[in-house]
């Protein structure tokens, strides 16, 4: 285990610009273990584990930078990090179900009896969110439904669209939801 570096150094570090990488290594190597238990303790496999950490870690990062994060006295920032990643999962979980279920819709063309408000309701979601995936750029839609809807493995996403490796398709899927989110002001 590495040597504790106190909550203060790492985000003065951070937020001057010094040590990045080796203070981004020290979190991975100090938080990684107990955020990937967590995950598999609330049912995730190995790869959403890992998933989540880079997520939980992104997230962090951005925080510091931006000067979201307030250090208060006594912050315990394995608890921190375990608060992103319990919302991280959260929105994840609600993301898969929401992913199933438009997969059952479209297997099936219900999911329901549905009223004609709720027709017209997910007929306006459905254009709303083809609207924001079109403004995205070629790669990201290719990326996103190559992984989403033909649920290609990261491996073959990366060799048919030369994206190097596997982190760097990860890297790529967050930053294109990222857009995606930030187009639908979410």
């Amino acid at each position: 285990m590495p040597q504790l570096i106190p909550t203060e150094t790492i985000i003065a570090n951070l937020r001057r610009g010094e040590d990045v990488n080796g203070v981004t290594r020290y979190l991975y190597a100090t938080y990684s273990r107990s955020i990937k238990g967590y995950i598999r303790k609330l049912g995730g496999l190995p790869d959403d584990a890992e998933d989540i950490v880079q997520e939980v870690m992104i997230t962090f990062l951005h925080q510091i930078v931006n000067g979201q994060f307030e250090l208060r006295e006594q912050t315990d920032l394995g608890a921190y990090l375990i608060g992103i990643t319990r919302r991280k999962w959260l929105k994840k979980m609600e993301s898969e179900t929401r992913r199933r279920e438009r997969q059952h819709w479209f297997a099936t063309g219900s999911d329901d009896p549905q009223t004609p408000e709720t027709i017209v309701l997910e007929t306006d979601y459905q254009s709303r969110a083809w609207a924001y995936f079109q403004q995205l750029g070629e790669t990201c839609r290719q990326v996103l439904t190559a992984f989403y809807q033909d649920e290609q493995s990261l491996e073959d996403i990366a060799a048919q669209y030369e994206l190097g490796s596997v982190g760097a398709v990860k890297m790529r899927k967050f930053r294109c939801i990222q857009k995606l989110l930030k187009l639908a002001d979410v």
